[in-house]
């Protein structure tokens, strides 16, 4: 997570206070939501010891979950982000927060829906990323082959990527790779978070959530 310091000043600008408070999800721009939300809390009345405890204790399962490697070398980031506006916010951070490391981006785009981000995602993640895996993620009645291939169009010119298909062998690949460079590396494992069902054609079968797999191969 953050330690932050909040400052509240007078009319002239002039540090009336100041707490510190610790927030226990990661991320800068999760640092500018929960300066938003001390400040709505302080109009509201609430005191500094209630804002601390709420935020020291947060967490969204699946969102900006964390999973380090045992020897320190790789962080896998679980997210949800999963559209251009989300994508440009999370890569942004991470680069200014992970300047020294390798970052990997594993994500796909979702069939009968939201076609832009086919060309939006690849765009924002080749501006960050040094290499870019294009996977399955909830493809309906699409192709998965299909969209992964509109995908690789739309990847920035030099940018390194590849297509692997099946989530959980791209999810498992990506990672044991990171873990065998021995370069510090961080894992975006995007879209899909925690969850355990994945939309194909018109059912929703259970397949080993993203968070889990990083789970199982860097805590091992």
């Amino acid at each position: 997570g953050w330690a932050f310091t909040v400052c509240e000043r007078d009319d002239a600008g002039a540090i009336m206070h100041e707490e510190r408070v610790e927030l226990g999800m990661p991320g800068l721009f999760n640092v500018d939501n929960a300066l938003a939300a001390v400040v709505m809390a302080r109009l509201l009345g609430v005191d500094y010891d209630a804002i601390r405890a709420g935020l020291a204790h947060i967490r969204v399962p699946g969102r900006m979950e964390l999973v380090p490697s045992v020897d320190g070398h790789v962080l896998a980031i679980v997210d949800y982000a999963h559209n251009e506006l989300s994508f440009q916010t999370l890569f942004k951070s991470v680069k200014a927060e992970y300047p020294d490391c390798r970052i990997v981006a594993l994500f796909g785009a979702p069939g009968g829906k939201a076609h832009e981000r086919r060309e939006a995602l690849p765009r924002v993640a080749g501006a960050y990323a040094d290499h870019i895996v294009y996977t399955e993620e909830d493809p309906a009645r699409d192709s998965v082959e299909d969209i992964c291939a509109e995908l690789v169009r739309n990847t920035p010119e030099g940018v390194s990527h590849e297509v692997i298909l099946d989530r959980e062998e791209a999810v498992r690949t990506v990672l044991e790779r990171a873990l065998a460079c021995g370069e510090p590396s961080v894992v975006l494992l995007l879209a899909k978070g925690d969850e355990e069902t994945m939309h194909r054609g018109d059912e929703y079968p259970e397949v080993k959530s993203d968070l889990a797999i990083a789970r199982e191969v860097l805590l091992r």
